[in-house]
C-alpha cells in the first residue's frame, strides 16, 4: 500500500512539472555586418505560458559586442508569447552605452513543453517575414541593429560553454587567410625594395 501511494504521489508530482530552464545552443547569426552568436538561458512554464527568468550573452564584432542582458525585461516579454514563440528583452551592458534595449525573438519548430528536450529554432527566411528568429540590438531613439538567426536550437541539456566546431573552424580559416595575406604582402614589399 505504501508503494502504491508513493507511485501515485510521484505521478501527480510529475504531471505538473512547472518551469523548465532552456539553454541556447549554437544560436548563430550570419549577417554581413553583425556575425556572431548568442549564449544563455531562459526559464519558461509551458503549462502557464510564463517566462520567469533569462540571461543572454551576445558575441560578435568588437565594435558592437560583447553585450549581456537579462531579466527583468523592458518590453513585450510575455505579451505575445506562446510555446512556439518566445520574446526576451533587456538593457544591454555594451561598454559606453546607457543601456540600449535588446530583443531576442525565438521562433520554435515545435512547441516547448514542461517535459524538456531539444527544439530547433526556425532560421530567418526573408520570404516569410512573420516567422523568423532574429535579434534587435542596441535599440535607442536613433535606431537599432538587426541580426538574423541562421542556425541553433534550445535544449534542457545544460549550457554550451564552447562555440560549435563550425564556428571554431571558421575562426581558424579566417586567421589562416589573414596570415597568408600578410605574408604575401610582406614578401611582395621586400621584393619591390630590392
Amino acid at each position: 500500500m505504501t508503494r502504491l501511494l508513493l507511485l501515485i504521489g510521484a505521478l501527480i508530482g510529475s504531471a505538473n512539472a512547472g518551469p523548465v530552464t532552456w539553454y541556447l545552443h549554437g544560436v548563430h547569426y550570419n549577417n554581413v555586418s553583425a556575425t556572431g552568436y548568442s549564449a544563455g538561458q531562459f526559464t519558461y512554464d509551458a503549462d502557464l505560458n510564463v517566462l520567469t527568468d533569462w540571461s543572454i550573452l551576445d558575441l560578435g564584432p568588437s565594435s558592437e559586442f560583447p553585450s549581456s542582458w537579462s531579466f527583468p525585461g523592458v518590453g513585450n516579454d510575455g505579451l505575445f508569447i506562446n510555446s512556439s514563440f518566445i520574446i526576451l528583452s533587456g538593457l544591454d551592458s555594451f561598454p559606453g552605452s546607457l543601456g540600449h534595449i535588446n530583443h531576442l525573438y525565438l521562433v520554435l519548430a515545435q512547441p516547448l513543453t514542461d517535459a524538456g528536450g531539444s527544439v530547433a529554432l526556425v532560421p530567418f527566411d526573408p520570404l516569410s517575414p512573420t516567422a523568423n528568429s532574429l535579434e534587435t540590438y542596441h535599440r535607442s531613439i536613433i535606431g537599432q541593429g538587426f541580426r538574423y538567426v541562421d542556425d541553433g536550437f534550445v535544449s534542457t541539456d545544460g549550457p554550451t560553454t564552447v562555440p560549435e566546431i563550425s564556428t571554431l573552424s571558421g575562426v581558424f580559416f579566417t586567421l589562416l587567410c589573414v596570415g597568408v595575406w600578410r605574408g604575401r604582402v610582406s614578401w611582395h614589399s621586400r621584393c619591390e625594395q630590392r
